[in-house]
C-alpha cells in the first residue's frame, strides 16, 4: 500500500473496525489525490490555451490599428497636416505595442500558466 495514502488516513483520524471500510477509505483518498494531480495538469494546460487565445485576440486590433495608422499618416502627410501626422504616428505606435504584447504573451504562455497554477 501507498505510505502517503496510509498517512493521510491516519491524519484524517479514520479508525475502521472492519477491513472493508478501511479499504474503501484508502481507495477514496487515493482517488482524491489522483484527481487533484490530474486536475492540476489539465488546469495548467487550459490556462496556457486561454492565454494563447487572448494573445490572438489582442493581435487582431493591433493589426487594425497599425494599418489604420499607416493610412492616416499617409493621408496627413500628403495634406501637410502636422497634428494629424502626430495622431497617426501615435496610433501606429499603439498598434505596434499591442502586437508586441500579443507576441510576448504567446511566447511566454507556458510560464504565465505555470505561475498562475502555483499561485492558486
Amino acid at each position: 500500500m501507498n505510505n502517503k495514502v496510509v498517512s493521510n488516513l491516519k491524519l484524517a483520524g479514520l479508525k475502521a473496525k472492519n477491513g472493508a471500510l478501511t479499504v474503501s477509505a484508502m481507495a477514496s483518498v487515493a482517488m482524491a489525490q489522483l484527481a487533484t494531480t490530474v486536475y492540476a495538469d489539465e488546469a495548467t494546460d487550459l490556462m496556457e490555451t486561454v492565454i494563447k487565445i487572448i494573445a490572438n485576440l489582442i493581435f487582431i486590433p493591433a493589426a487594425i490599428m497599425s494599418i489604420t495608422g499607416i493610412i492616416q499618416y499617409a493621408s496627413a502627410h500628403s495634406d501637410g497636416d502636422g497634428p494629424a501626422q502626430k495622431k497617426a504616428i501615435n496610433m501606429l505606435a499603439a498598434g505596434i505595442m499591442l502586437a508586441a504584447l500579443a507576441i510576448i504573451l504567446k511566447a511566454t504562455s507556458a510560464t504565465f500558466s505555470g505561475m498562475i497554477s502555483t499561485a492558486i
